[in-house]
């Protein structure tokens, strides 16, 4: 599953050696880092939801932990974070109030832009059989 937070991007797959447990992956460390701070937030054990880096596999950060951890854990997020009306305009606003961080904001919030329209050229119904010249 592919999720698109304001704070970055993640992958969740089933761990291959154990089913009942879930891999967050992440290509930057900061999605993680909200993502144990939700669960540290409500109690969790964040001592066992230490962030991995696998600087050799193509997410380099990963926190492994298990369904009902994972499912607190985006509630918590959801929670804390879900405070916009929309959600691109978000992201790109978190490159004026994060100075430190604005080159790779803006190059994910352009990502989200190129996602968004692709989707919507795609899978809306108004756009069926008209000719899409290309993303913005």
């Amino acid at each position: 599953m592919w999720i698109f937070l304001k704070h970055g991007f993640i992958s969740v797959v089933v761990n291959r050696s154990d089913p009942t447990h879930l891999v967050v992956r992440a290509r930057t460390r900061r999605p993680l880092e909200y993502i144990r701070r939700a669960i540290m937030d409500r109690g969790g054990d964040t001592v066992a939801l230490r962030i991995v880096e696998t600087p050799a596999a193509d997410y380099h950060y990963r926190i492994e932990l298990n369904r009902d951890e994972f499912a607190k854990a985006l509630t918590g997020y959801i929670w804390d974070c879900l405070t916009y009306p929309n959600f691109k305009g978000e992201v790109d606003a978190q490159a004026d109030r994060n100075p430190r961080d604005a080159g790779q904001t803006k190059r994910y919030a352009a990502l989200l832009h190129r996602v968004w329209f692709d989707v919507h050229s795609a899978l809306d119904e108004r756009m069926r059989g008209k000719k899409v010249l290309s993303t913005p």
